[in-house]
């Protein structure tokens, strides 16, 4: 294909690894357009599509960092300093102990 060409549905799915039906389903993520009565993609859609799935991840693995650095009080505290972790392990431990005794 040429530099300029456009990618039918059928094509652009092949290159995703996504059935026709799922690129159909929803074109705008896939960043296609109408071409008359059919849906077509570039090269340069391919490219944002790319972006946004590296954008999403990123932000995915954010969201999850901040979840698994939350104080016991639901604070939230991205940098917990040692002597922190260790004051919350402590009084964990000290409850789950209290806990098995009973």
């Amino acid at each position: 294909m040429e530099d300029d060409s456009l990618f039918t549905v059928k094509e652009y799915a092949a290159l995703l690894k996504l059935s026709e039906s799922t690129v159909y389903r929803n074109p705008a993520k896939y960043h296609m357009f109408r071409v008359g009565r059919s849906w077509r993609a570039s090269k340069e859609s391919l490219k944002r599509f790319e972006q946004d799935q590296f954008h999403d991840g990123v932000s995915l693995s954010i969201r999850e960092k901040r979840k698994k650095s939350t104080l016991s009080n639901g604070s939230f505290n991205m940098f917990m300093s040692q002597i922190e972790a260790e004051r919350e392990l402590e009084q964990r431990l000290a409850k789950r102990k209290r806990r098995l005794t009973n």
